[in-house]
């Protein structure tokens, strides 16, 4: 079941479907960046006849929960998460490719998917997007497709994305004074609950794959009550265990 994000921009709002289903790791980081705070200004940096990519920002300058919430101690970014396997986004690629509306994460390599997202808002036939290991889709956007559409294009790609991490909005600010902006992005009816977030370890700054089944199996047992007591219930099954043998053994000696 898909969880409705609304995101208002420069030039209106757009209504987007993240599917958890597509794409379960991309769809749990971009709502959890949603849910924390993450897409507040960000400027709609790179425009080609293909697509529009943000998500680029300045560490030290964007502040939010999503700082405490998603980014391991003393790290200055995001970790990376684990690539999704691909899939036919419930019929709409075809043969892997992307679809006009679909949302997908940019990338450089294996599991390097962090916050640089872009939405396809026209699909070219000499442009096969989605065959990287990294363009798994995991949202499309439902209304508002004509806005995206409409967001500026005349800079295209002449932004520089070291320079936003290193100058933040000013850099933009300064250099690009008409670029479009997503101001900011929530979760309609409250639905964050239905999506199952996979277990970030910040010690390490990896997010791992999936619980393993000790992990579930102690969660299935802490939800009915058992794990508080686990240790009294060892304890007197210790205790009968030892009278058990005791007594046999007596037994056996008469």
């Amino acid at each position: 079941m898909p969880v409705e994000v609304v995101c208002k921009s420069t030039k209106g709002v757009i209504h987007l479907d993240i599917h958890p289903e597509w794409s379960p790791h991309g769809a749990s980081r971009f709502l959890d960046l949603v849910k924390y705070g993450y897409w507040h200004d960000i400027g709609l940096f790179r425009r080609n006849p293909w697509i529009v990519q943000f998500g680029a920002i300045q560490f030290e300058e964007h502040d939010g929960e999503w700082k405490d919430k998603l980014v391991p101690k003393g790290r200055h970014h995001l970790p990376s998460i684990p690539d999704d396997p691909k899939t036919d986004c419930g019929g709409k690629c075809v043969r892997g490719s992307l679809f006009d509306g679909a949302l997908s994460y940019a990338g450089g390599g294996v599991n390097s998917r962090a916050d640089q997202i872009f939405i396809v808002h026209h699909r070219g036939k000499s442009q096969p997007l989605g065959a990287e290991l990294w363009e798994t889709p995991f949202g499309n956007v439902t209304k508002g497709l004509d806005i995206v559409r409409s967001w500026y294009r005349e800079y295209g790609e002449t932004v520089d994305q070291v320079k936003i991490m290193r100058q933040g909005s000013a850099y933009l600010k300064k250099n690009f004074p008409d670029l479009d902006y997503i101001e900011s992005c929530s979760i309609a009816n409250n639905k964050e609950d239905i999506v199952v977030q996979p277990i970030v370890n910040k010690k390490e700054g990896i997010v791992n794959q999936k619980e393993d089944v000790d992990t579930v199996s102690y969660n299935k047992l802490e939800g009915i009550g058992i794990v508080g007591d686990l240790p009294l219930i060892m304890f007197v099954l210790g205790a009968a265990v030892f009278v058990l043998v005791t007594y046999r053994r007596k037994w056996k000696r008469v």
